[in-house]
């Protein structure tokens, strides 16, 4: 119990930091195999939640498995291209077009999704 309280205390102080270390760290192909085929380590990786007007790639997804999955279900799938329609502030919705379907997600979920824009 007290384990579990100390880790979330971790995870939750090195945030995003803690969350790229365990999906690119030396174990990460335990975790996620197709991380690693998909991943340009040349294209800098940013959240979802900060990226401006533009077209970008999908590569993964920073959130628990319950939500990896639902958003594979809405098409969040390594190397599909996203189109940021508008994303007004940090604090409010972004609101993206992804397979031909507009989709608003709020800021947390956003922020969980990583992507690389394409040049």
């Amino acid at each position: 119990m007290f384990h579990k309280f100390f880790m979330k205390k971790i995870r939750k102080k090195l945030g995003v930091e803690y969350k790229l270390r365990r999906h690119f760290g030396k174990d990460a192909h335990h975790h996620h195999p197709h991380i690693h085929k998909h991943y340009n380590p040349d294209k800098p990786l940013i959240s979802l939640s900060v990226a401006q007007r533009g077209e970008y790639e999908f590569i993964t997804t920073l959130c628990d498995h319950e939500m990896e999955h639902r958003l594979m279900e809405m098409g969040f799938i390594p190397q599909t291209k996203i189109k940021v329609i508008e994303n007004p502030d940090s604090s409010g919705a972004v609101f993206i077009e992804i397979k031909g379907s507009k989709l608003a997600l709020n800021s947390k979920i956003a922020n969980d999704i990583l992507v690389t824009a394409i040049i």
